[in-house]
């Protein structure tokens, strides 16, 4: 059974998008999906839809095997805990330290702030340049050490699903390979993966399927 599964799900246009349309889509543990669209933003949108950060017109959202109820943010905070997404949209909490903006999601499932990085976060930490700041907060560090900030937290979060939405916008050169040698470990345990990307070097990684959105529709194609 498909632990993500869209029924009839039709998300309103947004920017020069034409939105989507009545869509029929699952995913299985350990695909991999390249989205290609007419529109930009129809991508995007796509992503959200599938981040629960966009609210359907009509439709259902199953994950794992549990009908979602998009209009409640409370009822979606377990749900939200297993979808990782690397975008520009993505932000970090500015009073924070980047140590307590890793451990937050923590700190409210496990209702404790005495929790501590576990290894695999502090070895992402190593890898992406970020131990020496973590307890520096957003507004003293670089943009980029923002931006890596935020994989290792949505990497961290041992998700079930990884939207990244042109990460080669979001993610220094330098730590491309980096990326792809933890996004398939996490692939190896069942992690499915959906991207949108200008970049092939993703497609060339993975073996993939590939999505096409066009006219708010979206269909599945052999690359």
């Amino acid at each position: 059974m498909p632990f993500v599964e869209l029924k009839e799900y039709t998300l309103e246009p947004e920017g020069f998008g034409e939105g989507l349309l009545n869509i029929d889509f699952s995913l299985s543990a350990g695909e991999v999906y390249d989205v290609q669209a007419d529109q930009i933003d129809d991508a995007t949108l796509f992503l959200k839809g599938l981040a629960t950060l966009a609210c359907p017109v009509k439709g259902t959202y199953r994950f794992d095997g549990e009908y979602l109820n998009l209009t409640d943010y409370r009822q979606l905070l377990s749900c939200k805990r297993r979808i990782g997404y690397i975008s520009q949209h993505a932000a970090m909490i500015s009073n924070q330290t980047v140590r307590e903006n890793l451990l937050l999601i923590r700190y409210f499932h496990e209702n404790s702030l005495g929790i501590t990085l576990d290894d695999d976060t502090e070895s992402l930490c190593r890898q992406f340049d970020l131990i020496d700041k973590l307890d520096q907060k957003p507004g003293g560090l670089h943009p980029q050490d923002i931006q890596n900030a935020i994989t290792v937290r949505e990497l961290s979060k041992a998700a079930d699903l990884l939207l990244l939405e042109r990460p080669e916008d979001f993610i220094d050169n330098t730590k491309i390979d980096i990326l792809i040698k933890v996004l398939k470990k996490l692939q190896d345990k069942g992690l499915t993966i959906v991207f949108f990307s200008f970049d092939d070097v993703f497609e060339r990684a993975f073996a993939v399927k590939n999505i096409l959105i066009s006219n708010g529709n979206l269909n599945l194609f052999s690359p």
